[in-house]
C-alpha cells in the first residue's frame, strides 16, 4: 500500500517521492539496496514517474520495499541468533533519523542527467 503511495523505505529514513524536492534528485533510492529501484534508475526519474501516473512507478516502488522488508527481517533475525539484538535495535533507530542521512549534499546541488532514462554509472 505504501509504495502505490509512494512512499519508500530505507534504512536512513522514509523517502516520499511525489516531493518537489526528488524533481532533480540523481542518488538512487537507497544506495546499499540492490534492487531494480536503486540500482537502475534515480530519485529523479521515479519522482517523474509517480508525477506522470506511469504504471511502473508502483511496481518499482513495491520491488524496492519488499527488498528493503526482507532485507530488514533478515538483519533482525542475524542479531537475535548473535544475542545482539539490543545493540542492532540501537543502530538501526540512530540511522533511521529522517527522509535523507545527515551529511548528504542538497541534492538541487548534484548534477542531474538530461536524459532520464540514462542508468547511473555508480
Amino acid at each position: 500500500r505504501n509504495a502505490r503511495h509512494a512512499v519508500l523505505f530505507t534504512r536512513q529514513g522514509v523517502l516520499r517521492m511525489k516531493n518537489a524536492k526528488y524533481k532533480s534528485d540523481p542518488r538512487p533510492v537507497d544506495p546499499e539496496c540492490g534492487c531494480p529501484a536503486c540500482t537502475a534508475t534515480s530519485r529523479a526519474f521515479l519522482h517523474h514517474l509517480f508525477r506522470a501516473g506511469e504504471l511502473t512507478a508502483p511496481v518499482l516502488a513495491t520491488l524496492h520495499n519488499l527488498r528493503f522488508y526482507l532485507d530488514f527481517m533478515a538483519d533482525l533475525r542475524q542479531a537475535i541468533g548473535l544475542g545482539a539484538l539490543t545493540d542492532t535495535a540501537e543502530q538501526l533507530a540512530t540511522r533511521s533519523t529522517g527522509e535523507d542521512p545527515p551529511g548528504e549534499p542538497d541534492p538541487g546541488s548534484l548534477p542531474v542527467s538530461s536524459d532520464p532514462l540514462e542508468q547511473r554509472s555508480s
